[in-house]
């Protein structure tokens, strides 16, 4: 996890003001600019607007921060470090809200957002020194997951840490996996909205564009039930996450659909 500006303290770089966009600026993204399988909230949720200066300003911080053995960029190659068009910047990432609380309707708020979009400290996202696009939405799909954000909510008080989301349980199949295959399809296909995703979405296999919220909430349930799989839980176990996940939540339907699939799945792993 890496929080790439400070709200607060890189405000000198950004715009505040202005109701559109300027020109050779972006948007800034903070924690409510993105939710579950939303990658984009619309303006009005936007943090700020940044000048495309701001790009080699992050390159020439990464530089520095790669020869601190403490850093996250540390752990990339001096190739890609110097290389200003693999800064995060530029491609799709995993981004999740750092402001969330366990008596929230969901704690883990996370989304794939698009490229060239800056984010703030209330919107870290996750760097990947090893693993590709698949990796990606792999672990996307399983943050994404009720089953994940079950565990998670025994955990979270107010805030989505780097302590506390290093410590969360991940699945890790071979990626040979049919399970592993099918979290990826899911999560991938959820994800890619729209156009600004087309070459993130050819890497992992999957169209892209809007989905209906039938078929959208059908893919939701059946990858909640892969992951259910994937953790080993059995079909009681799953009944009970549904049943104490959110204090007064209306789930039969959900969960009708979610051991639907749980059950399909069953005969097949």
């Amino acid at each position: 996890p890496y929080s790439e500006l400070h709200a607060t303290n890189d405000k000198k770089y950004m715009d505040m003001s202005s109701e559109d966009c300027p020109e050779d600026y972006y948007p800034v993204y903070k924690g409510a600019s993105f939710d579950l399988w939303n990658p984009d909230r619309g303006i009005d949720t936007y943090y700020a607007w940044a000048d495309k200066s701001l790009v080699q300003i992050l390159q020439d911080k990464r530089i520095r921060s790669s020869r601190n053995k403490r850093s996250v960029f540390s752990h990339f190659s001096e190739e890609i470090i110097n290389d200003i068009k693999t800064l995060p910047f530029y491609k799709p990432k995993i981004s999740f809200r750092s402001i969330s609380r366990a008596t929230d309707s969901r704690t883990i708020r996370c989304a794939l957002i698009p490229p060239k979009i800056f984010v703030t400290n209330a919107g870290p996202y996750l760097l990947f020194p090893e693993g590709d696009e698949l990796t990606e939405a792999f672990l996307l799909g399983i943050l994404s997951s009720l089953i994940l954000d079950w565990y998670a909510r025994l955990f979270v008080e107010t805030t989505v840490n780097f302590f506390i989301l290093g410590s969360f349980p991940v699945p890790r199949p071979p990626e040979s996996d049919i399970l592993f295959k099918r979290v990826v399809k899911l999560s991938g296909r959820l994800a890619c909205i729209d156009e600004r995703f087309s070459d993130w979405a050819k890497a992992v296999g999957v169209n892209y564009g809007p989905l209906e919220n039938d078929i959208k909430q059908d893919m939701i349930e059946e990858l909640d039930a892969v992951v259910a799989h994937l953790y080993g839980l059995n079909r009681i176990q799953l009944i009970h996450i549904f049943k104490t996940f959110h204090v007064g939540w209306d789930f039969s339907e959900r969960l009708k659909s979610t051991l639907k699939y749980f059950e399909k799945w069953q005969k097949i792993y």
